[in-house]
C-alpha cells in the first residue's frame, strides 16, 4: 500500500513536470491530456467498487496493479520512443492504462486492508491507513521528486524526458513490490455490516 500511494504520487507529479516543464505546454493543455488517466481511473472505481472486488476477491487488486504496471511500462516506452514528439493521442493508450489499474486497486484497498479487522477496530484501523496513506504519498513525492530533479539537471526538454522515464520505472516497479505483498492481505475485502 505505501509502495503504491509512493508510485501514485510521484506520477502524478512527474507527469505534470514533464509535460509543462519539459515540453512547455500549457496548465491547460496538461490537464486536457491528462483526461484519459482520469476516465480510466473512474470507470475502474465503479467497477472495482460494484462488483469486482467481491466476484475476484484479492485478485482484484492483482489485476488492477498488473493493468496499472503495463500501462507505467507503455508510458516509459511512449517517452522513450517519441520523446519531444509526443502528442495526446500518442499518450491516450498509456494514461488511460494507468489510471484504469490504479482505479482498480485503490477503492478496494482500503477494504482489503482492514479486512481482518472486528467492527470495534475498523475506526482506528481506517484512521491508520489513512495517516499511512498520506505519509507514502508525501514520501513519493519528496522522494522520487529529488530523484527527478536530480536526473533533470541542467534542463532541457531530453533531460525531462530522461528524468520522467527513470522515475516511471521506478513507480513501474514500485507497483511490481506492491504486487509481491497483495498475497499477504486477507482473501476477502471487509464487509459491511448492519
Amino acid at each position: 500500500m505505501v509502495c503504491g500511494n509512493a508510485s501514485l504520487s510521484a506520477f502524478v507529479l512527474v507527469i505534470n513536470l514533464l509535460l509543462q516543464q519539459g515540453m512547455h505546454w500549457t496548465p491547460l493543455h496538461t490537464g486536457l491530456t491528462l483526461i484519459p488517466w482520469a476516465l480510466g481511473t473512474a470507470v475502474a472505481v465503479l467497477l472495482a467498487g460494484g462488483m469486482l472486488a467481491e466476484k475476484l476477491g484479492r485478485a482484484s487488486l492483482q489485476l488492477g496493479l498488473s493493468i496499472a504496471v503495463i500501462g507505467l511500462v507503455a508510458l516509459w516506452w511512449s517517452i522513450a520512443h517519441w520523446g519531444a514528439g509526443i502528442t495526446f493521442w500518442k499518450l491516450t493508450p498509456a494514461l488511460l492504462l494507468t489510471g484504469f489499474g490504479a482505479g482498480l486497486v485503490f477503492v478496494p484497498l482500503v477494504d482489503f486492508v482492514i479486512g481482518d479487522a472486528t467492527t470495534g477496530e475498523v475506526g482506528s484501523a481506517v484512521g491508520v491507513l489513512n495517516a499511512a496513506q498520506q505519509f507514502a504519498g508525501a514520501i513519493g513525492v519528496a522522494a522520487l521528486g529529488t530523484v527527478f530533479f536530480a536526473r533533470v539537471g541542467h534542463p532541457s526538454a531530453g533531460s525531462y524526458f530522461a528524468a520522467a522515464e527513470l522515475i516511471f520505472g521506478i513507480a513501474a516497479g514500485l507497483y511490481v513490490l506492491m504486487l509481491l505483498f497483495v498475497g499477504l492481505l486477507p482473501k476477502h475485502a471487509q464487509q459491511a455490516h448492519g
